[in-house]
């Protein structure tokens, strides 16, 4: 089996360097599919979930990415919760295989990563939705103003910072199992409280 770190180069690489992150991701997993077992399937379709997650945290902390770039990648994450629902439906319809315990917890997990990616999709849209009403309606002496306002330093302009309980995980473990952050309520961020949301001064 390849190991795990040697995954997640291969993947940054695909990662940065092509611009159709679904196909590429599903090229490579599939790929790792073919040649290895039930259980190492498993591993490494989480395991790709979590470096996607991972990459993508790191180029919003540096203020790197685009929107439409932030969407391909949340599909990207989305395809592969889906492997891995379906791979441990496949694993259990041999109950020797996996025990409920372990079913239930991964199945946890999956519905926790969907509801997040899906919650962030639909913020997304909302604000793409609201920044093109909001370019449309400015006007010139408007437009002066904005040239005026002192990006936050904390957020770096964007309103929301990654949330410091789950460190923009959006789950937390209690008693063992999987739950969503309380305090972001699984969004991942909370609104920066420097610049009180609106990313500037």
């Amino acid at each position: 089996m390849v190991k795990l770190d040697q995954f997640k180069s291969i993947l940054y690489k695909i990662l940065t360097n092509n611009t159709d992150f679904k196909s590429g991701i599903q090229i490579l997993v599939d790929s790792f599919f073919s040649e290895t077992d039930s259980f190492n399937r498993l591993s490494i379709c989480h395991s790709a979930l979590s470096h996607i997650k991972e990459y993508y945290e790191y180029l919003i902390l540096k203020n790197d990415i685009n929107i439409v770039g932030y969407l391909q990648i949340l599909d990207a994450s989305l395809l592969l919760v889906d492997q891995l629902f379906n791979e441990v439906k496949n694993m259990k319809t041999n109950s020797a295989v996996v025990s409920f315990s372990t079913y239930q917890a991964v199945i946890d997990v999956y519905m926790l990563d969907r509801k997040l990616c899906e919650r962030k999709k639909n913020e997304l849209h909302k604000k793409v939705s609201d920044r093109k009403h909001i370019d449309q309606s400015q006007t010139g002496g408007q437009s002066s103003n904005r040239q005026n306002r002192r990006t936050c330093s904390r957020c770096w302009g964007r309103g929301s910072i990654l949330c410091p309980t789950c460190q923009g995980t959006g789950t937390a473990i209690r008693n063992g199992y999987p739950k969503g952050c309380a305090r972001c309520n699984m969004a991942c961020e909370i609104q920066c409280f420097i610049c009180n949301g609106k990313g500037y001064h």
